[in-house]
């Protein structure tokens, strides 16, 4: 060909003009554009065959057999059929100039008349010849050569026997005999058809994969579903109408074409532009309080507020004509959830969307509960979900109680908090009742944007005026608590604080608890009795109060209601005593605190002290000083203060924007081409053009896919290679401009833009000069004297250096069980700075000092010496566990028990390994028990925590906290960079390819039991959860093979 164009190009060039050219498919997702179309060559026969395909993942949508192809009604069934199924209709469809595909066109431009995009109306049918519509004429052709063809030869051979016959009666008995064989034979076809395999082709580029995959998870090709909802109601009209009206196209179509000018059909018209907002709740009334109280307020002011573009429905699991009927005066259309058979949780059956509404537009769950049931239903109906979170289970877990001591309740909550970020991260959106949570979750959930709803002021409250309570006959001053009184929330809610408070106050004042479960009355009383101060002569206990109007009386009949939580999501009691005009007192560790900080006069009512009686006792005094009133005034100041700064109004109109933006993500993509040219479009000045020939040619050859992944890498070498040649300073001014903004604004003449001083280590603590900056120790003297007392041999002994500052050493060695130090936070944030500074100070070391290694081996080495195993047992060898201020019994016992396999772990190893370090980096196993045992974490956690506390306390320099650190590491540096450890687990698979855990067992001691099977024998590991029984036997089984090895050496020297 190349000597052809020397040779003759101007007749190359003759040849080539004539020659077709191939053109490219191309459509952007599923439903975008349906190929419809028939298959007659069983029709002299009297079998004729109609079919569906989708353009982008090319599944079948049906494949019908039938008796004619003349039968609109047949024809239009199939479509309407596949329109129920999937709960909309595609952008667009694509037929031959057949009769028996005209009504389809029809109906189809008739669902989508109302709507706004390019394809709406007549835009959405497509009508050409057959070999426009390649899609469906290449799938006829591989039916063809597959199933199609046996029928087709099935029938010449019946016809060349003379055992058919062009005969009315002949073909009737064929059909009532195959008919059946046809339709299951079809159906084996449609299967076996959308779950095969499609691969890919060199020269197309086009997706591959499973039809079915395609059609349903387009995500995963990077795009989405382009199905347009659709009202079913119309659907069944058509479905239900027969005959007459389908046939009556013409009706149809003018009714299509033609502009409706009548009030309902603008009303129609304004209700298809509706938003369907669907809120999921397990009530519509407020009886449990909390999420249902939340829900209620927010869905009645969201429809009051957003008229005329978001239509709100409530589904519930159980519901009343009184429900139904408030919903719908405030603009709720409240939807009751139907019972599924064999399910007796009210919350399964909000898993199935109700056939009155299966395909709203944005679905919104809350929390664990509701928030299942949410991702269930955004999987059927393929809507948009928005996740509220109401609760931080991690806090919630160190103050909850439990009767059982086998139950964490701190391992429990952290494993409620995993589900909930596992919820968050699969919605669309994420949105926080009030502040606290959002900066609580913003951690927890990297590069998610977590919204924020603060709840207004409740009218119902605050509508009626209050009613007038006699003060000059009521002398004693009574203060409220409302909550739920179950054992395992007595301590997190707080009760025995103000308990406490109004116990030393004295006989003028009562408390009265609102929140008993029912005819448990007498042991919240002796619960209250035997854990506070308070007498019995002060104390009221009631059951918990479910009706609003109930409870607005008791908010009338207080003198002060009170939050005193240890910690609170939001606290909507505390609102609902504001929205009626009653002083409060909340904790400093509730969300609503957070909220009333940004309200004017909202400080006063805040107690930050979340644990000091007398606080609260002096504040409740202060309150009791006021005249009647002055508390009333203030109360009511509050109340329109709060108002001002907080309304559903403003909160209502953010969230219906968050809603609209979601919305248009969904359609952004919808203007894409579909042209079957092989051109792309260049959009010049708002203009489109397409590509010449030469252009699209060059546009290819000059542009190379790269990996989201190289793109990141590419940067983290970047941040590296400044770190490296610029310092500290300089990388982070580097990051700064990648907009990863960690430094705040400074003058860029400061005067220490030096290399010297960028290479400090200790050079960006001007930054934060407050950090070392100690003030909690005002009026607590003797409590600091307590807490540092007997530090110095920690400091002298155990690490090596003295701290500056001492409650950061205090901080650093304090369990967040340690109810006595009063003076500074538990060890958490700490760890939290000291992991990524061991982190970063150990991968530094080792590419500095460790050139000849490779990235692989570098991180398998960090690995080892970045677990949790290695620092526990450092902090064990140097003492660390001796000065943890604790108060868990537990805790005593498995430090006891990791010390124990610590020490014979050192034995084992001095007489059998003596060249190596005392620790193992993955898991210490003991050969006799065949059981493991994992570090207990807060050892890991207090070796980092001292850490971050030694970085603060030098004025965060990193060459002192690291030569406190490497002093106790090097041993394991040293070793491991000569002998690079690995991963039991991946060993065993290195060494035997079809290595087998076996089904793991529970023994009766509670413990899992996992066997290994490999070529060199059966290994049994132990230990309290599959991990670690995995990773027994694994080890096991390696130091057998390592033992078998040395002994095969060793014979083969002493042959020689």
């Amino acid at each position: 060909m190349k000597s052809l164009r020397v040779l003759d190009p101007e007749g190359v060039e003759r040849r080539q003009r004539r020659r077709l050219k191939r053109r490219r498919y191309v459509t952007p997702g599923p439903n975008f554009l349906w190929h419809v179309d028939g298959w007659d060559k069983l029709a002299p026969f009297g079998f004729f065959f109609h079919s569906a395909v989708d353009g982008f993942s090319r599944r079948i949508l049906w494949l019908e057999v039938g008796s004619t192809n003349k039968n609109l009604r047949v024809i239009a069934s199939n479509y309407l059929n596949a329109l129920l199924q999937l709960g909309g209709v595609p952008r667009r469809m694509r037929c031959d100039r057949g009769t028996e595909n005209t009504i389809i066109g029809t109906l189809q431009q008739f669902f989508r008349w109302h709507d706004d995009d390019h394809f709406s109306g007549s835009g959405s049918f497509i009508e050409g010849k057959s070999t426009g519509n390649q899609r469906i004429e290449a799938w006829w052709s591989t039916f063809r050569e597959g199933g199609g063809g046996w029928w087709i030869n099935f029938f010449k051979d019946l016809h060349d026997c003379g055992l058919y016959h062009d005969d009315y009666l002949v073909t009737e008995c064929l059909r009532f005999f195959l008919f059946p064989i046809l339709h299951h034979d079809l159906y084996l076809v449609e299967e076996l058809w959308n779950t095969h395999n499609i691969q890919r082709q060199q020269r197309l580029e086009e997706e591959s994969g499973k039809p079915d995959v395609m059609f349903f998870t387009p995500e995963i090709y990077g795009t989405h579903h382009y199905l347009v909802n659709v009202n079913i109601d119309d659907v069944n009209m058509c479905k239900d109408s027969g005959v007459k009206l389908i046939e009556s196209r013409a009706i149809l179509t003018m009714a299509c074409l033609s502009e409706s000018t009548t009030a309902s059909s603008e009303e129609e018209k304004k209700e298809q532009r509706l938003i369907d907002v669907m809120f999921l709740c397990d009530e519509w009334k407020s009886s449990k309080g909390g999420l249902s109280t939340f829900n209620r307020e927010f869905a009645i002011n969201l429809a009051e507020t957003t008229t005329g573009s978001l239509k709100i429905h409530c589904y519930v699991s159980q519901s009343d004509d009184r429900d139904r009927e408030d919903a719908k005066q405030h603009g709720v259309n409240l939807i009751n959830a139907e019972t599924v058979p064999g399910s007796r949780d009210p919350l399964d059956w909000l898993k199935i969307p109700h056939p009155t509404l299966q395909h709203p537009q944005v679905v919104i769950g809350h929390g664990r509960k509701l928030g299942t049931p949410a991702c269930h239903f955004v999987r059927t109906t393929r809507c948009k979900w928005i996740q509220f979170v109401h609760v931080f289970c991690e806090d919630l877990g160190k103050y909850k109680k439990t009767t059982s001591a086998a139950t964490d309740t701190m391992e429990e909550n952290e494993e409620k908090h995993k589900m909930e970020i596992e919820l968050c991260k699969a919605a669309d959106a994420v949105v926080a009742v009030g502040s606290r949570l959002q900066q609580k979750y913003s951690r927890s959930l990297l590069n998610v944007k977590v919204e924020i709803i603060t709840p207004g002021i409740f009218e119902k409250f605050s509508s009626e005026s209050k009613l007038a309570v006699n003060r000059s006959v009521v002398k004693k001053f009574n203060l409220f608590m409302f909550g739920r009184a179950t054992f395992e929330d007595l301590s997190l809610k707080g009760y025995d604080i103000v308990a406490n408070a109004i116990g030393s106050l004295g006989k003028n004042f009562e408390l009265t608890f609102v929140g008993s479960p029912p005819g448990e009355h007498q042991n919240v009383e002796q619960w209250f009795l035997n854990n506070t101060r308070i007498n019995r002569n002060q104390l009221t206990i009631r059951g918990y109060c479910s009706e609003q109007e109930e409870l607005k009386m008791m908010f009338y009949q207080s003198d002060l209601v009170a939050l005193p939580s240890r910690t609170e999501g939001f606290g909507l009691v505390p609102l609902e005593a504001i929205s009626a005009g009653v002083p409060i007192l909340v904790s400093g560790e509730s969300g609503i605190a957070e909220a009333l900080q940004e309200v004017e006069g909202g400080k006063a009512v805040i107690v930050e002290s979340d644990e000091d009686a007398d606080e609260w006792a002096q504040r409740i005094r202060e309150i009791f000083e006021e005249s009647v009133e002055e508390r009333e005034a203030n109360a009511m100041k509050l109340r329109e203060n709060y108002r001002k700064a907080f309304s559903w109004r403003t909160e209502c109109e953010r969230f219906k924007a968050m809603i609209e933006r979601l919305m248009q993500k969904e359609h952004a993509d919808d203007e894409v081409n579909i042209t079957t040219g092989g051109s792309e479009y260049y959009c010049e000045s708002g203009k489109k053009r397409k590509l010449t020939a030469t252009e699209n040619l060059r546009q290819k050859c000059n542009t190379q896919m790269i990996a989201d992944k190289s793109v990141a890498d590419s940067v983290e070498g970047l941040i590296g290679a400044y770190l490296i040649s610029c310092g500290y300073l300089g990388a982070l001014r580097f990051m700064k401009f990648l907009w990863l903004k960690l430094l705040p604004e400074v003058d860029s003449d400061d005067g220490i833009d030096s290399l010297a001083e960028n290479s400090k280590s200790g050079c960006y603590a001007r930054f934060w000069p407050d950090q070392t900056n100690v003030t909690a120790t005002q009026g607590k003297g003797d409590m600091v004297s307590r807490l540092t007392s007997g530090l110095e041999n920690f400091e002298n002994k155990a690490i090596s250096y003295n701290f500056q500052q001492k409650l950061y050493l205090v901080e650093a060695l304090t369990h967040a069980s340690y109810h006595e130090n009063r003076v500074t936070p538990s060890y958490e944030r700490l760890e939290f700075l000291g992991d990524a500074l061991l982190d970063f100070l150990v991968t530094q070391h080792l590419y500095f000092r460790r050139v000849n290694l490779s990235p692989g081996q570098l991180t398998d080495i960090r690995q080892a010496l970045v677990n949790n195993n290695i620092f526990a047992t450092l902090a064990v060898k140097h003492d660390y566990h001796k000065f943890l201020k604790h108060m868990s019994p537990k805790w005593l016992q498995t430090v006891k028990n990791f010390l124990e396999r610590v020490e014979d772990e050192v034995e084992e190893r001095k007489h059998n390994r003596p060249q190596t370090v005392t620790a193992d980096p993955f898991i210490i196993v003991s050969e006799e028990e065949e059981e493991g045992i994992e570090a207990p974490k807060v050892l890991g956690d207090i070796f980092e925590s001292v850490a971050g506390a030694i970085f603060l306390d030098s004025g965060m320099d990193l060459t002192k906290t690291w030569g406190v650190y490497y002093r106790m590491m090097k041993p394991y540096i040293d070793h491991y960079s000569v002998n690079i450890p690995r991963n039991p687990i991946r060993h065993v698979y290195e060494e035997d390819e079809r290595a087998d855990f076996g089904k793991a067992k529970t023994l009766d001691d509670g413990k899992i039991q996992c066997t290994l099977r490999v070529h060199w024998g059966e290994f049994n590991g132990k230990g309290t959860n599959m991990k670690i029984a995995k990773a027994t036997a694994a080890k096991l089984a390696i130091e057998r093979l390592e033992k078998k090895s040395l002994q095969e050496h060793s014979a083969v020297y002493e042959e020689d």
